[in-house]
C-alpha cells in the first residue's frame, strides 16, 4: 500500500517588507467590516512564510515543521518574530525515536495542531524504510517544554501508533484532524487508500497518551470507516465530541459521517451514520463536488463549502444541514422555484476559466453567526488567481455591509498565485487570513 504525503517546508526567518501587495484594497477604518485593518502592520498585513498548519493563539501564530524525524513546534508574533518566552529561542524540537513498533522511522510530517489548556497538540505522520506510514500525537506545553505527563514513547510528550488498526494493515495517512474530549480523550483522524479504496482511520489516545483499546468499538483503539469515499479534507466536532466528516461520494454527491465520541458511526444519524445526497435540489443536479472545509455556528447546524457543479461549472457554494443531518431549508436560495430556500447557495457571478479552482476553501462562523467563506478564483481571462472573501448573513445571503455587496477581494501580491490556507476570527472579532506568504487582517 503506498500513501501519499504533504511535505511541509520553512522558508527562512520571515520579516515585514513594508511592500503593499498590488491593487490591495485600500485600509479601512474600524467598524468597515472586510476592509484591511489600518493598524494592522503595513496597511492591513505582514509579509513572510507561515505554514499551512499554523492556529492563532492568544494573538499569536504557532506552527509545526517537519525535518527528518524531527518536529519542530514554533510561536511567533503576527509579525513573523520568534516568541523567545516559548521553548528555547521561540521553539521547541522533537526528534522522534530511530524506530517504533521493530520499523526504522525515516521522516515526520507535522499537519495539524490545536491548543487545549495549557498545551498544544500536533497530530501527524512519520514514514517507516517500508515506505508505509504511522501517525503521532506530540503534546507541548504553552510555555515550550515537551509535556511529559503525555505519551507512549520514551520521547516525552510523543505517542505514535502503527500497524494496530482491525485489518492489521498499516492505514495511516495525511492527519487531517485532531480533537480533545472533554474525557481527555485524544483523537486522530486521517485518510488512506487500502486495496484501492479511499477510508478514513481514527484512533483513540488517552488523556496519558495510551492506545485507548475502548475507543473504536473493535478492542484495538481504532476505527475504518468509509468504503468508497473520496478522501477527506477536514473535519470539526460539535459540543458534545461528536465528529463531522464531509466526503465526496462517486456521482457528484455529498456524503456527511457522524462519528460518535466512542469512535464509532452513530446509528441515529441518517440510519447508519453516513448521509449520502442525490443532489441538492429536486430540479436541478447541483452537488458539492469539492467539499473543502465545514464549521458548526451556535446553534449546531452544519455548514459545508465547496464546490457546487451543475455537471458542467464549478462555482462556489456552501449547504447547511441541521444536526439532525435534514438540509436547512431556512438557508440559501430558491433554486427550484417551490417558494422555499433549498438549503444551500450558490455564486454564479464568480465563474471562472479554470472550472478546478472555483470553490470555496475555507469557512470560517463569526460570534454572530455571519458565515465567512475564502475562495482563491480565477477572474475570467485574467490569468491570475485572486483571494475573495465572502460574507454571508445566517440565512445565506450574502450580507451588504461587508466589501462590496459581501466581497472583498484581495488581489494576488507580485504577479503570483495567491493561497489561502487558513482562516482566524481573532478573540477582538477581526478577520486574519493566512495567505501563505502574507498575513491579513480585515475588519469584521
Amino acid at each position: 500500500m503506498v500513501i501519499l504525503l504533504a511535505t511541509v517546508v520553512l522558508v527562512g526567518c520571515p520579516t515585514p517588507t513594508g511592500d503593499d501587495p498590488p491593487d490591495a484594497p485600500s485600509p479601512g477604518t474600524p467598524g468597515d467590516a472586510g476592509t484591511l485593518d489600518a493598524d494592522f502592520g503595513s496597511g492591513g498585513f505582514y509579509e513572510w512564510r507561515i505554514e499551512e498548519n499554523a492556529i492563532l493563539h492568544e494573538g499569536r501564530i504557532v506552527e509545526a515543521t517537519g525535518s527528518g524525524r524531527s518536529v519542530t513546534l514554533s510561536r511567533k508574533s503576527v509579525a513573523g518574530d520568534l516568541d523567545t518566552s516559548f521553548g528555547t529561542g521561540g521553539s521547541v524540537t522533537v526528534t522522534l525515536p530511530e524506530t517504533f513498533d521493530t520499523f526504522s522511522v525515516v521522516s515526520a510530517i507535522p499537519t495539524r495542531i490545536i491548543q487545549t489548556g495549557s498545551r498544544y497538540l500536533v497530530g501527524g505522520s512519520f514514514g517507516v524504510a517500508v515506505d508505509e506510514n504511522g501517525a503521532f500525537a506530540l503534546a507541548v506545553t504553552t510555555s515550550g517544554t515537551p509535556d511529559a505527563s503525555f505519551g507512549n514513547t520514551a520521547v516525552d510528550g510523543l505517542a505514535m501508533t502503527y500497524d494496530d488498526t482491525p485489518t492489521g494493515e498499516t492505514d495511516w495517512g495525511e492527519q487531517e484532524f485532531i480533537h480533545v474530549q472533554s474525557s481527555g480523550r485524544v483523537v486522530l483522524m486521517g485518510r488512506s487508500t487500502i486495496g484501492g479504496t479511499n477510508r478514513m482511520v481514527t484512533v483513540g489516545f488517552t488523556s496519558a497518551g495510551a492506545i485507548d483499546t475502548t475507543y473504536g468499538g473493535s478492542g484495538t483503539g481504532y476505527s475504518i470507516f468509509g468504503e468508497s469515499d473520496a478522501p477527506f479534507h477536514g473535519a470539526v466536532a460539535d459540543a458534545s465530541d461528536n465528529i463531522y466528516v464531509p466526503v465526496f461520494v462517486a456521482g457528484q454527491k455529498i456524503g456527511l459521517w457522524r462519528i460518535l465520541p466512542n469512535g464509532t458511526p452513530d446509528a441515529s444519524f441518517d440510519g447508519d451514520g453516513f448521509l449520502e445526497s442525490n443532489g441538492l435540489s429536486l430540479d436541478m443536479f447541483f452537488a458539492i463536488s469539492v467539499a473543502e472545509s465545514i464549521a458548526l455556528d451556535s446553534s449546531g447546524r452544519i455548514l459545508i463549502a465547496g464546490g457546487i457543479s451543475d455537471s458542467t461549472t464549478y462555482r462556489v457554494g456552501v449547504v447547511a444541514y441541521l444536526p439532525s443531518g435534514v438540509r436547512d431549508t431556512t438557508f440559501g436560495g430558491d433554486y427550484n422555484t417551490d417558494g422555499t430556500p433549498d438549503g444551500f447557495v450558490v455564486f454564479d457571478r464568480f465563474n471562472v476559466t479554470n472550472v478546478t479552482t472555483e470553490r470555496a476553501d475555507e469557512i470560517e462562523v463569526d460570534g454572530a453567526d455571519n458565515i465567512i467563506l475564502g475562495a482563491v478564483l480565477e477572474p475570467e481571462g485574467s490569468g491570475r488567481f485572486d483571494l475573495h472573501l465572502f460574507r454571508l448573513d445566517s440565512d445565506g445571503a450574502l450580507d451588504p455591509e461587508f466589501g462590496t455587496d459581501g466581497v472583498t477581494v484581495l488581489p494576488d501580491a507580485d504577479d503570483s498565485n495567491s493561497v489561502l490556507n487558513d482562516m482566524f476570527i481573532t478573540a477582538d472579532g477581526k478577520l486574519m487570513i493566512n495567505a501563505r506568504d502574507y498575513l491579513y487582517q480585515l475588519n469584521n
